[in-house]
Order: structure tokens, then C-alpha cells, then sequence
């Protein structure tokens, strides 16, 4: 079922994954870069995030030296201003230049990623989302980051009974055969599919692929009627 709801978004949003920002910069960024990124888009729109850190690249040039970033906190927070909770997010960016500097920016390309996992998760501000978007766009590992879209529809077809974060997140993985770029294209689409049709508020159910399996859609139908 699951494989199945992803091929109808990808289809009807004309999904490509090699065309998607984050799937290009997670090649493109170094690893200390692209967690920096991810820390941006945090509670924000990508647009306002890449933003924020091309703010960075233009004051301290490419590739990002964690002692700077350290060492300059109020220019820092400067260039990140845009994405909002400014001050929050340089923290937990500080935190992680910290453990950079410690540990080398080579040990998030190689060292095994469940200890890559706890010892990020260990650091304030980063949580289990950002994480698992970390480890799966530039580990390839196989995972799957939940947001408040994912858990929407999720909870609206439903998919789980338990909407919490580990069922979902190893639903997906189960289903998808721990096949990475599969589990790539299910969490972007699905997040696209959140934002523009499967809205919070505003859903718009008459235009979602999904409508024939989606006990939320066919709720709102039947109160329509009886309205009528």
C-alpha cells in the first residue's frame, strides 16, 4: 500500500528526486555545511533557510570553517536572522562546530551511523527529524524523517493506528524494504503533497490522488452531504 501512495504522488506531482535541492546539496555541501542547513530550515520555509545560509557562504566563504562560525557569533547570527529563531538555531549550529572541531568533519562521512545518530541526538537542538534527514540525504542510510505533513496524511488515510513518530517512521521503512532513494522520494513527496494538497486547515480533497483510500476524504464527504 505504501509503495503505492508514493508511485500516485510521484505521479501526479511529476516528482523527481535528482531534482529536488536537498537531494542535489546533500552531494554538493560538506557534511558540517549540510547540518548547518538542515538546523536553517527548522520551523521555516526552504526558501527563507537557503536564504539564510547563502548569507553564510558570502560572509565566510565556502567551505564553512567551524572556528568562525565560533569565533563570530554576532555576524553569524546576522546572516541567519532570516530564518527566524535566530538565536536558538546559532546555538545548536555552535554545538555542532564544537563537535566538528573535535572530532573532524570526516567522521560524519565514516563513522557508523547509529553512533553518528546517538551522538548527534545528543546535542541540543537537533532532534530526531533533523537527524534522520541527515543520515539518510548524505549517509544513505535507511530511514525516515517524520514532519508534521507526514504525520498529517498519515493520520488522515490512516496508515498507522499510533500516530507517534516511531510507527510511522518504521512503517515506511519496512514497506519501502530499507530501499533508500524509494524512502528519499517518500519523504519529500509526501511533504509536497502536505503543502499543497493535503493542507491542515484547507485540505483539497476533490484534486488528491489519494481520495479513493482516504477515510478523512470520504468523512468529509458524507458531512457535505448531510449538509445538503
Amino acid at each position: 500500500m505504501i509503495r503505492d501512495i508514493i508511485n500516485r504522488l510521484v505521479r501526479y506531482h511529476k516528482f523527481r528526486i535528482d531534482e529536488s535541492p536537498i537531494y542535489v546539496l546533500s552531494r554538493e555541501l560538506t557534511p558540517y555545511e549540510l547540518l548547518i542547513l538542515i538546523v536553517l530550515s527548522q520551523n521555516t520555509s526552504d526558501r527563507l533557510a537557503k536564504r539564510a545560509f547563502d548569507n553564510l557562504i558570502s560572509r565566510f566563504g565556502r567551505p564553512l570553517d567551524p572556528l568562525k562560525i565560533i569565533e563570530n557569533p554576532d555576524e553569524v547570527i546576522s546572516c541567519i536572522r532570516i530564518s527566524g529563531m535566530y538565536r536558538r538555531k546559532y546555538e545548536t549550529i555552535r554545538r555542532i562546530s564544537k563537535l566538528v572541531l573535535e572530532k573532524g568533519q570526516s567522521f560524519l562521512d565514516n563513522e557508523d551511523p547509529h553512533v553518528i545518530r546517538n551522538i548527534l541526538l545528543s546535542i541540543e537542538g537537533l532532534g530526531r527529524k533533523s537527524v534522520d534527514v541527515f543520515l539518510l540525504f548524505r549517509r544513505m542510510y535507511p530511514t525516515f524523517p517524520v514532519d508534521t505533513h507526514i504525520r498529517r496524511i498519515s493520520s488522515r488515510i490512516p496508515l498507522v493506528e499510533k500516530v507517534d513518530y516511531d510507527s510511522i517512521s518504521s512503517l515506511f521503512i519496512r514497506e519501502l524494504d530499507n530501499d533508500v532513494k524509494m524512502l528519499m522520494t517518500a519523504h519529500l513527496v509526501l511533504i509536497k503533497h502536505g503543502r499543497e494538497i493535503c493542507k491542515a486547515l484547507y485540505p483539497r480533497c476533490d484534486m488528491c490522488p489519494l481520495v479513493d483510500i482516504c477515510e478523512y476524504a470520504r468523512s468529509r464527504r458524507i458531512l457535505q452531504n448531510k449538509r445538503l
